[in-house]
């Protein structure tokens, strides 16, 4: 399979954050990749694959599997997670089906490998299913990502013309999308995503990875670079730089990851990770206005 190509098959393999996800249509019948995930398709081969998902189609509500442990979380619209059997079962519902599960998927305790059940009868009729839609897709790679010294964050990932990676780090509403079309703007720069990163250490060295789950802007690359810096964004009357030293920026990059609070283990896990990467990283508080931003970072290396 071509890297990045909208294909349909009945297996693909996805690469997210440097984590491999292979899914494979159990019984021969058509899966799709829609655009943004299609551009994370990656060949079928080497490395092994992190987690194997194997995806069957029911044919009703019936068939698919009713939980029989505790209740671990409840999104309180699309999602719950159970506890059945020391594995985890997520049940998918939707108002278009009464409220119905229309998809369930279980996975082991460690998410390296699990089934999906999809209700032919609810299965869209333009095209093939996309197994892992959203926000499965979400919760299998965060869940994979938690257990290999990495987290998502909200921020606008950038490379700049010298190949450093710049984290632009924000709530909803900070700026990340406008900041990105202020960024395509600079010569040589590329937007790995305008809404959500990863950031993983591996290979010796941090890592700023662009993801599938852009933002308005619609941005998104399946590319890597060596992060160089993190900027927390403000909005401010001229654009400015002020270096951000402390405990108190492990903290703030904890408050804008995307952390499964109902597993405190999980929780613990990301602290760290947040906590070793803002002792590791330059820090800056950035400001931009709506027209006009810094395209330069203080101290990174040429």
């Amino acid at each position: 399979m071509t890297p990045g190509a909208l294909e349909t098959s009945d297996r693909y393999r996805l690469c997210i954050g440097g984590i491999h996800v292979e899914v494979v249509s159990e019984d021969g019948s058509p899966i799709w990749a829609p655009d943004p995930i299609s551009r994370f398709l990656i060949p079928e081969g080497d490395p092994a694959a992190d987690c194997r998902v194997g995806v069957r189609r029911v044919p009703s509500r019936a068939e698919l599997p009713a939980p029989v442990g505790p209740t671990v979380f409840e999104s309180g619209a699309l999602w719950r997670e159970f506890d059945d059997h020391g594995d985890s079962l997520y049940l998918f519902a939707s108002a278009l089906y009464n409220g119905e599960p229309y998809r369930t998927a279980r996975f082991r305790a460690d998410h390296t490998s699990g089934e999906v059940l999809l209700r032919a009868d609810c299965l869209p009729e333009a095209h093939p299913p996309f197994p892992l839609e959203y926000p499965l897709d979400e919760i299998l790679f965060g869940r994979l990502l938690g257990l290999r010294e990495g987290v998502e964050l909200h921020a606008l990932g950038v490379v700049d013309e010298r190949g450093h990676g710049i984290a632009f780090v924000g709530h909803s509403g900070a700026g990340k999308s406008t900041l990105g079309r202020l960024w395509v703007e600079a010569p040589g720069a590329r937007i790995l995503s305008d809404d959500r990163v990863i950031v993983r250490h591996y290979e010796g060295r941090w890592w700023l990875h662009g993801t599938p789950w852009q933002g308005e802007a619609a941005l998104s690359e399946a590319a890597r670079a060596p992060l160089a810096a993190l900027c927390f964004l403000r909005q401010t009357p001229e654009p400015e730089l002020q270096p951000r030293r402390g405990a108190l920026a492990a903290a703030e990059l904890l408050a804008r990851a995307f952390l499964p609070y109902h597993r405190p283990a999980a929780l613990d896990l990301a602290a760290g990770v947040c906590a070793r990467l803002a002792a590791s990283i330059p820090v800056w508080d950035y400001g931009f206005t709506r027209t006009a931003a810094r395209t330069d970072v203080p101290g990174l290396d040429g």
